[in-house]
């Protein structure tokens, strides 16, 4: 069956507006790279969801198998717990304190090497 001019001229037009051309992305190709965007992003962000879901949860949300995403009774109790199991403040006091002595004694070398400028009348 021959096409006419009308029909070929009609077909040219829907093939570019489905695969596109040099100048401008075809749907097709535009549907193809949002579908793979959405999968890839649900890989990456469907974890994070699912671990502060859990944490929101009771122990009894935990064992209840119908509560699979939203807790019947959400609680901060698992941040509670798990701040004063692992002494969250202290370590991070310590963290805080070698991460400050440490910056602090960079600026200090850099100031003696390059500069006439001593450290307390920086601030």
């Amino acid at each position: 069956m021959k096409m006419t001019a009308a029909q070929q001229n009609r077909f040219e037009r829907f093939k570019k507006r489905m695969l596109g051309s040099a100048e401008k992305r075809g749907l097709l190709s535009a549907i193809v790279v949002y579908v793979l965007l959405i999968v890839i992003s649900f890989i990456f962000v469907y974890p994070v969801l699912y671990m502060l879901s859990r944490s929101l949860m009771s122990r009894t949300d935990l064992l209840d198998s119908s509560a699979m995403w939203i807790p019947g009774t959400p609680t901060l109790y698992n941040y509670s717990s798990a701040i004063r199991t692992m002494d969250y403040w202290t370590s991070l006091l310590k963290i805080l304190y070698l991460l400050l002595n440490e910056f602090g004694g960079g600026i200090w070398v850099i100031l003696q090497l390059y500069g006439d400028v001593q450290p307390w009348e920086c601030f």
